[in-house]
């Protein structure tokens, strides 16, 4: 026994050595990944940069058109806010959030899967499953709302961990301050505060029924009261909650295929043939029921980290079904990727808990194969991505054709006054700085851009982009209310003066 205590200690020191390797090698592939041209920017992203701009202004949230910024939560525009406010670029500051969250994201699993479980190599193993993820590094490099939204989905469960160590006043105002920060960053995580709040109702505990769904209720109206000082806000500012949406564009059987093969991806192979990837899955979701079994059995502490990621799909799923919101995608689907190589951690070291013999040697060759199999393909997959992202580019704006373009280097030597409006005005803000209008997506949207412009007599510029060879100016359908007269041409671009 005296031999073994130091020798396990040892072991311990080693596996947390190895967890925060790991995850310094999360943040270096951020950094390494954005070196050559920044951190990602895309549409979503020019939003982002814009309200950070007006913030730190002190002149409110402000989108790119220059209405109120409404579609998204503030906490994210108002970091990026700070920090330009102190002299960092918000580009550059995203790259550092999103380095920052990849190591809080693996080092954070890596804490839960040590406190969860009872295997010494089950915390360096889960970070090293993160730290070669494509969908976490990719999410991480980017200018958006998801590498802080996952720090703060982590931070939260692992709140959630040690309020059930411990049910102290201080530990549940940590709790209920890092969901409501989640909820700042992000409306989908409502799932992650309706998963603690269930967990907080079930906790096995010799309270009655009814003070535990107390205490899940008081959870709940903390953690939403700050965003619905932000839904106030908008309604005042705008008459809308959380800015215009279209009508739902989701399709159940769609949408579950996509999940399906996304999940095949990331936790089995990327294979050809759908049937052996099918066979493969069968490992991950067999230790997911294992994890759940022992979340409700054996440790029901790991609760949250079973049953966010299925509360966050079915979500998301049913969210598409009521209003227009993103593809099922690798950037929408990213935050089930951390909670669920935590499952996965529980319901080995469940399944190994509970075989004996032959069993539990066929289990643990199996577990290993599967895990290897899925390392070695899973880091070769983030090799080539890494080495694309790096010669080209991660997101559309920072790459080089948009930033040496002949029309962004000439809007970039006009002055900034006067209204403008373009077909890309994403685009025009991320590699100039300037606000525009988008103009409409179809020609019939012209005829009523058309008579909007003659009823409110002012000149206005139009910077169109040629984007692909349908991009054509309709200029017949401005004239003859409108006068157009093209002002500068260039290979990737036009440049229109409207009176």
């Amino acid at each position: 026994m005296q031999a073994e205590a130091p020798t396990h200690r040892r072991a311990l020191r080693l596996a947390a050595l190895t967890s925060l390797l790991c995850a310094l090698g999360a943040a270096a592939l951020v950094l390494c990944s954005t070196a050559p041209f920044g951190a990602g920017v895309d549409s979503d992203s020019a939003q982002y940069l814009s309200a950070s701009e007006s913030a730190a202004r002190a002149a409110g949230w402000i989108a790119i058109d220059g209405t109120p910024f409404t579609l998204w939560p503030p906490l994210f525009p108002s970091l990026l806010a700070a920090l330009k406010v102190l002299g960092i670029a918000s580009v550059d500051a995203a790259r550092w959030l999103g380095a920052l969250s990849a190591f809080a994201v693996v080092f954070g699993c890596a804490l839960a899967a040590r406190r969860l479980t009872r295997r010494v190599f089950a915390p360096p193993l889960c970070a090293l499953a993160l730290a070669s993820s494509a969908p976490l590094i990719a999410n991480c490099s980017m200018v958006l709302s998801e590498p802080v939204f996952l720090a703060l989905s982590v931070a939260s469960c692992l709140a959630w961990l040690s309020y059930t160590e411990s049910r102290s006043r201080a530990r549940f105002v940590t709790l209920c301050a890092l969901s409501a920060a989640a909820l700042l960053q992000r409306y989908l995580a409502v799932t992650l505060v309706a998963s603690i709040a269930l967990a907080l109702w079930i906790e096995p505990t010799s309270e009655s029924l009814l003070r535990r769904l107390r205490r899940s209720a008081s959870y709940a109206a903390l953690v939403a009261a700050p965003l619905v000082l932000w839904f106030v806000r908008n309604r005042w500012v705008t008459g809308e909650l959380d800015g215009k949406r279209g009508p739902a564009v989701g399709n159940l059987a769609s949408d579950a295929h996509n999940a399906w093969t996304w999940a095949t991806k990331w936790f089995a192979l990327e294979l050809d043939h759908p049937l052996l990837a099918a066979a493969l899955m069968t490992i991950p979701l067999a230790l997911l029921a294992s994890a759940a079994w022992s979340a409700f059995k054996r440790e029901p502490r790991s609760r949250v980290f079973v049953v966010f990621p299925v509360v966050y799909l079915v979500g998301v799923i049913a969210l598409r079904q009521v209003v227009e919101f993103d593809e099922l995608d690798e950037r929408l689907l990213a935050p089930l990727v951390p909670a669920t190589w935590v499952a996965l951690a529980v319901g080995a070291d469940a399944w190994l808990a509970h075989s004996r013999g032959v069993a539990r040697s066929v289990s643990a060759i199996v577990i290993g194969a599967w895990f290897v199999a899925h390392l070695v393909f899973a880091a070769g997959e983030l090799r080539e991505r890494v080495a694309t992202w790096r010669s080209e580019g991660i997101g559309l704006y920072e790459k080089p054709h948009w930033q040496h373009s002949p029309t962004v280097e000439w809007l970039r030597s006009q002055p900034a006054e006067g209204v403008w409006l373009s077909n890309d005005p994403f685009a025009v803000f991320c590699t100039t700085g300037r606000r525009s209008t988008a103009l409409p997506l179809r020609k019939q949207g012209f005829a009523r851009l058309r008579d909007k412009l003659a009823a409110e007599p002012a000149e206005r510029r139009i910077a169109w982009f040629t984007l692909n060879q349908r991009a054509v100016f309709p200029q017949d359908m401005l004239v003859p209310a409108l006068h157009v007269e093209r002002v500068q041409q260039f290979a990737d671009g036009e440049i229109y003066v409207v009176r």
